[in-house]
Order: C-alpha cells, then sequence, then structure tokens
C-alpha cells in the first residue's frame, strides 16, 4: 500500500514495460554504476481505481530572477 491507498477489489491493471535495473561494474575501470539491463511487466492502476487516504496536493512554485543565458 502506498500513500495510504489500496487497489479496489476486482480492477484491471494496466500492463506497462519497466526497466529492470543492476548495478554493474565497469570492465576497464572497476567503477560500478547503476544499468539497464532489461525489462520486464508490471501491473499498474489509476488513482481512480483506487481508494483510501486522499493524494498530497502539488505545490507550484514560481521563480524569481533571471535565468542565465545556457546557449
Amino acid at each position: 500500500m502506498l500513500l495510504g491507498r489500496q487497489v479496489r477489489k476486482g480492477e484491471h491493471g494496466i500492463r506497462i514495460l519497466a526497466p529492470c535495473v543492476r548495478t554493474v561494474e565497469d570492465v576497464h575501470t572497476g567503477e560500478r554504476s547503476p544499468r539497464v539491463v532489461g525489462f520486464r511487466y508490471v501491473s499498474v492502476f489509476d488513482v481512480s481505481q483506487t481508494d483510501g487516504d486522499d493524494l498530497p496536493a502539488l505545490e507550484y512554485r514560481l521563480l524569481d530572477g533571471e535565468c542565465p543565458d545556457m546557449f
């Protein structure tokens, strides 16, 4: 259960492809870093298919000041 919500009984999930991430070691440098090594199917549900606590409201903030010229 995530965010105090659970899927209603009888609801059908939407199947999507999700990445399988593994930590692998580079053969040349010995550095360990996360890599996508494949994909698998997972079920996800729309918020309308769930019951429970209200979802937290998103907080929108406006930035003040000038944006640096990057190009």
